[in-house]
């Protein structure tokens, strides 16, 4: 059972809803505008790239789903964005999902 790991992902599509200020968390910890993170083209490129979860093959989800443990590292980052809706309020894009825009 062999899995490839997913490319890193430089840049990620900014939410279709709402617009900026956009404050963007990367495994619950806030990065920081113009340093981690900057707008670009209508997206938002890291100067640290971001590790999607790998896709599960069948075989991963057929032993997960036996209850016993799969070697490898399923683990990516988790990416939340807030953005700022018409009105003013914030509305949090969590997990949103880590594909290069």
């Amino acid at each position: 059972m062999s899995s490839s790991s997913p490319p890193a992902v430089h840049r990620v599509a900014v939410p279709t809803r709402g617009g900026p200020p956009y404050r963007v968390f990367v495994n619950g910890e806030e990065l920081a505008e113009g340093d981690a993170w900057w707008l670009e083209s209508g997206a938002i490129r890291f100067a640290t790239p971001l590790r999607p979860q790998p896709p599960l093959g069948f075989w991963h989800k057929f032993i997960l789903g036996l209850g016993i443990g799969v070697y490898g590292d399923l683990r990516g980052d988790q990416l939340d964005i807030t953005v700022t809706l018409q009105n003013g309020d914030a509305e949090v894009s969590t997990r949103h999902p880590i594909v290069e825009a």
